[in-house]
């Protein structure tokens, strides 16, 4: 018998919510999220160095060579009141120092987590007239990235075949 994979056998995927997903900058010893931040994407690429081959059939080819991410990170400015978050402006004078950074990038469950090293590269902000400030930055990686998975717990799904 053939056996068939229908898609309604599939298991229900489990989403991860975006508002779970907060990125953390090690300030004084301490990771400290910062403040009000709406997006922290990670971003990975590699160059691409062309090759030449006699049986590409005149098509492009290219090997991986060096590797890079970057995390452009947007978020709301608030007033610098407490050392709980780190704002806009104190982002802003670890761009100004050079200052290289350890980042962390985790779910609330911490079942997966992204770290590394960087340097704040590019920050600014934006005063739309009837709106709240907002900013951008970004933080270009230092090294190699890394990620961890910490599961502590079975899902129970198994894929069912029909046939």
């Amino acid at each position: 018998l053939k056996k068939i994979r229908y898609i309604r056998d599939m298991p229900t995927p489990l989403y991860i919510d975006s508002n779970e997903v907060i990125l953390y900058i090690k300030h004084n010893g301490l990771f400290v999220p910062i403040g009000c931040q709406t997006n922290t994407p990670i971003e990975e690429s590699v160059e691409m160095l062309e090759t030449t081959t006699r049986d590409n059939g005149g098509w492009k080819t290219e090997i991986p060579t060096k590797q890079s991410y970057s995390l452009p990170v947007e978020g709301y400015v608030v007033k610098d009141t407490n050392n709980d978050y780190l704002s806009y402006y104190k982002l802003r004078s670890l761009k100004r120092s050079r200052t290289k950074i350890e980042w962390k990038r985790t779910t609330l469950d911490s079942v997966y987590v992204d770290s590394g090293f960087g340097y704040i590269s590019a920050i600014s902000d934006a005063n739309t007239v009837n709106d709240f400030v907002t900013f951008t930055m970004t933080i270009n990686g230092f090294g190699i990235p890394i990620f961890e998975i910490n599961h502590s717990f079975t899902t129970g799904f198994s894929i069912g075949f029909k046939g």
